[in-house]
């Protein structure tokens, strides 16, 4: 056998051998995808929310002793004067003094209540700010970047294998087509 048909027989059989390894190599191989990640609002936010949310609805325990101040104060005139008014006039001259100061004082707590919940309503606001952007960098450190980079890892995968399947199935190709291109040449004219 010459010598043109051996070595052109092994570049053959190297070919093949090689586009069925890839072939192989290309459709045994299954990268898994990677699981998205699932965000979850945090519990602590709940909670917290709920707790802010109270505090909102809630009356400050200053208000509610200085409105029961006010009140007591507001006896005490009115038993003061019961026991110092020399007429009824002038009783209800002072019980209507005394009520206007208490309705004074009332409205002033309203004020400082008011002020009071402004305030924890700013500070509610200000803790979700932050404890929303906090979680955002939680999730996106924590869950998305790992995410993208065994995104990538998937992608490459994919990748290869859709280049060792290309790879084995051009060389499978070429082999056969050499071998008849061989088979051809060496033939033997009837």
């Amino acid at each position: 056998m010459p010598i043109g048909a051996i070595l052109g027989g092994a570049q053959i059989a190297t070919e093949l051998g090689m586009g069925l390894f890839q072939l192989i190599k290309g459709v045994s191989s299954h990268p898994k995808a990677p699981q998205a990640p699932k965000y979850q609002k945090s519990q602590a936010i709940s909670d917290m929310a709920a707790f802010n949310q109270s505090l909102l609805n809630g009356r400050s325990t200053a208000a509610k002793i200085g409105e029961r101040n006010i009140r007591a104060n507001q006896a005490n005139t009115a038993a003061q004067i019961q026991d110092t008014a020399t007429n009824p006039a002038q009783a209800l001259a002072l019980i209507s003094a005394n009520s206007g100061q208490t309705n004074n004082a009332i409205n002033n707590l309203a004020v400082q209540e008011d002020q009071d919940f402004q305030n924890r309503l700013r500070n509610y606001m200000n803790s979700q700010r932050l404890l929303a952007g906090e979680e955002q960098k939680e999730f996106q450190y924590n869950q998305l970047l790992p995410y993208e980079a065994k995104m990538k890892d998937y992608e490459r995968a994919q990748a290869e294998k859709s280049r060792l399947l290309g790879a084995g199935i051009s060389n499978l190709h070429s082999g056969m087509g050499n071998a008849a291109g061989l088979a051809q040449f060496y033939q033997k004219p009837a």
